[in-house]
């Protein structure tokens, strides 16, 4: 394989956007990093992993179907799903990586990402793609779409609906019992007190 990317083992992966703390993660949970897809030349390295080029080029490698794991990395929602769906259809198994314990009545969807420190409560349903980072909380019976984004030391309180694709900043507050439609983006440090219509950007304290 061009790339020069490392013989691969029975729990080998391609992580699909470079970040040191997201090759740590995986290596805590056992998996070998295969290689850091990126969009520069193949050959090049990220902190001694291999730079395996970018998307085409890990979708036209001849991989045996064991070989074919990918975690979807990116933060922003939208660009995250994109990805995802480009391996999905082509086959590659996407990975979760899950630093949590998985608390009761709490269910992952496929590919999700938590990082080490993030917390999940009790009886909350994540969706596809869902990225936690250091330190997010979801307090109790959360409901997460598809690809949403918690920055670290965000804060979701209880009964919370995160609609698809939505993005929390850093240290913001989501007040119980709210909805956060579609699309939405909610700035760092912001405290929302209302339910916050799809595609709307807020920020603020409270978050207008």
């Amino acid at each position: 394989m061009n790339g020069g990317a490392a013989a691969p083992s029975p729990r080998a992966l391609f992580l699909v956007g470079a970040s040191l703390e997201l090759i740590d993660l995986a290596e805590q949970l056992g998996w070998q990093v295969r290689g850091v897809i990126e969009s520069h030349p193949a050959g090049a390295d990220y902190h001694g992993y291999p730079l395996c080029g970018d998307d085409a080029w890990l979708l036209a490698q001849p991989l045996a179907p064991a070989e074919r794991r990918v975690v979807i990395a990116p933060d922003l929602p939208v660009v995250r799903r994109r990805i995802f769906e480009r391996y999905a259809t082509a086959g590659f198994e996407i990975v979760t990586l899950n630093a949590a314990r998985v608390k009761p009545g709490t269910t992952l969807g496929t590919g999700c990402v938590i990082a080490e420190g993030a917390h999940v409560s009790v009886n909350c349903r994540l969706g596809r793609g869902v990225r936690l980072n250091c330190r997010a909380n979801l307090m109790h019976d959360c409901r997460v779409g598809d690809f949403c984004t918690v920055a670290p030391n965000a804060v979701v309180l209880g009964r919370v609906t995160l609609e698809d694709e939505v993005y929390i900043g850093a240290n913001a507050t989501i007040l119980p019992d709210l909805t956060v439609g579609r699309g939405a983006t909610v700035g760092a440090g912001a405290v929302v007190t209302r339910d916050v219509p799809p595609g709307r950007v807020v920020k603020g304290v409270p978050a207008r």
